[in-house]
């Protein structure tokens, strides 16, 4: 199945210490740094006004050049550097370090835990899609979210064309809150499902969560 072809072969990788946001970015972390930087606006938004109700929805429809202005702010704010996570530290967050559990929450799939094959949105944090290490949430579900990893098929696979590394796409990764129900068929994946897209696109389900280095 090529929708999940990206992920293979399975292999190891080193990860350095790195701090990461619980949750993903809300509308209402996202509006004042657009207050602040007079940065675009999500065009969801009332003109530069996040929607009365959905302040702590993850913010999306923002490119990823948009996160890292984000994150280039938000540097400055905490005096700490801090990006966008690449590949490695998402999923390595995902699957609780070195434990490499198939699911946030350990390693039996419960299928109400993440937001997906649902109808909306959730506010960040709300439902039982917690990591064992660090409490981070959301990881499988509500939205899909950017990494800084350009794409670059695994060593040795086969199954994918070279269309998203020949562009030079940006990976994302996490499933979204209207992913099908065909899909549950497979949940094994979810976790280490990698998609791309042009990093200038703007997507209604995908956001981004916020990691930073620590003192060492």
């Amino acid at each position: 199945d090529q929708f999940f072809a990206d992920q293979f072969p399975a292999h190891s990788v080193f990860v350095k210490d790195f701090y990461i946001s619980r949750t993903e970015t809300t509308n209402e972390e996202y509006a004042e740094f657009v207050k602040d930087m007079k940065h675009r606006a999500p065009p969801y938004w009332n003109g530069d006004k996040v929607r009365q109700g959905e302040e702590k929805l993850p913010v999306t429809s923002v490119s990823l050049a948009d996160a890292q202005a984000y994150a280039v702010w938000f540097s400055k704010r905490k005096q700490r550097k801090c990006g966008i996570p690449n590949e490695e530290q998402w999923e390595y967050t995902a699957r609780n370090g070195a434990k490499a559990t198939d699911y946030p929450w350990g390693n039996e799939w419960k299928e109400k835990y993440a937001n997906i094959n649902t109808t909306r949105l959730a506010e960040v944090g709300t439902s039982p899609d917690a990591t064992l290490e660090g409490d981070v949430r959301d990881m499988l579900g509500n939205v899909s979210e950017w990494t800084s990893s350009k794409y670059v098929a695994y060593k040795g696979n086969k199954l994918v064309t070279q269309e998203a590394e020949e562009k030079g796409y940006t990976v994302y990764r996490g499933m979204a809150y209207i992913t099908i129900a065909d899909f549950l068929k497979k949940p094994k994946i979810f976790s280490t499902v990698r998609h791309a897209l042009p990093g200038d696109q703007r997507e209604g389900l995908i956001g981004f969560r916020i990691v930073c280095e620590t003192d060492q």
